[in-house]
C-alpha cells in the first residue's frame, strides 16, 4: 500500500491551517533494510569472479530483500509497519499509511515519509527514534514530495505543482512551445471511438505510458483534467 494522493491533500491543507511544523525524510535503500522471507538464491551475476569453480557450480543465497523481485515492496512494508508499531506508531483505519504518535502524524509513500505536527521537538524526537529503527535522511522541510513541488506563499497559501511531469508529457507528445493551447476543458459527452483504418503510430509512441503520466498528474494536483483523462 501507498499513502493515497487525498489523504496527502488533506495532510497539507491541516499543516497549513494549524501552522504546523513539516519535516521530510528518506528511508536510504528502503528494500535491502528488510530480511527475506524465506531461503532465497540467485544465480552469480556478471563481474563476480570465483576463486575456484565455476559460476555453474555454486550460486549466491539471499540475506536481504531485494528490489526486483515480485514480494519486494510487501516485504518492505510489512517490516516498516512492524518497526513503526514497535516504537508506539498507530496506523490509521482509513489509511494504512497514515500513522500517528503523540501530536504527530506522519505518513509514508514506499519509502518517503513526511511528519507534521504542532511540535518540533516532538517531531525531532521521533525522527531520533527511527533512525534507531531504519536508515533515514532527514531532507529539511517539505518543498518536494513525489515530483510534486511545494511552494509556501507569502500570504500563506500553498501551491502544489508538477512542472517536470507536465514537461515530459509535451515531450512525448512531440508537443512545442508553438503549439496552441486552450483553457477550456474537454467536452464531457464525447467519446472517443477507435479508428480501425488509422496508420499505425509510431514505434518511439507509447500511448499507455502518456496515460499513465496523465492519470498521475490528474490524481496529484490536476484534478481539472479528470474528465480527458477518463476519456482517454
Amino acid at each position: 500500500p501507498v499513502v493515497n494522493w487525498f489523504s496527502i491533500r488533506l495532510f497539507l491543507v491541516v499543516s497549513i491551517l494549524q501552522d504546523w511544523e513539516t519535516r521530510q525524510i528518506d528511508f536510504v535503500l528502503a528494500f535491502p533494510q528488510a530480511d527475506v522471507e524465506c531461503d532465497m538464491y540467485m544465480e552469480i551475476p556478471p563481474g563476480f569472479n570465483l576463486k575456484q569453480g565455476t559460476k555453474k557450480q555454486y550460486c549466491l543465497k539471499l540475506t536481504k530483500n531485494i528490489y526486483g523481485t515480485k514480494q519486494a515492496g510487501r516485504v518492505w512494508n510489512k517490516y516498516l509497519h512492524k518497526g513503526l508499531t514497535e516504537l508506539g506508531y498507530v496506523a490509521s483505519k482509513i489509511d494504512p499509511c497514515v500513522y500517528y504518535k503523540g501530536k504527530t502524524v506522519f505518513m509514508v509513500y514506499v519509502d518517503d515519509g513526511i511528519f507534521a505536527g504542532p511540535d518540533k521537538q516532538e517531531i525531532n524526537g521521533l525522527l531520533t527514534q527511527l533512525t534507531k529503527k531504519f536508515t533515514i535522511t532527514d531532507e529539511g522541510d517539505l518543498t518536494e514530495y513525489l515530483g510534486v513541488l511545494v511552494e509556501k506563499k507569502l500570504d500563506g497559501r500553498t501551491k502544489l505543482s508538477q512542472p517536470h511531469l507536465i514537461k515530459q508529457m509535451l515531450d512525448d507528445l512531440w508537443f512545442n512551445e508553438r503549439t496552441k493551447s486552450k483553457p477550456t476543458p474537454a467536452p464531457g459527452g464525447q467519446v472517443l471511438q477507435r479508428e480501425i483504418e488509422a496508420e499505425e503510430m509510431a514505434d518511439d509512441f507509447h500511448y499507455r505510458s502518456v496515460v499513465g503520466k496523465g492519470n498521475f498528474l490528474e490524481k496529484s494536483t490536476r484534478p481539472d483534467i479528470a474528465v480527458a483523462m477518463h476519456q482517454c
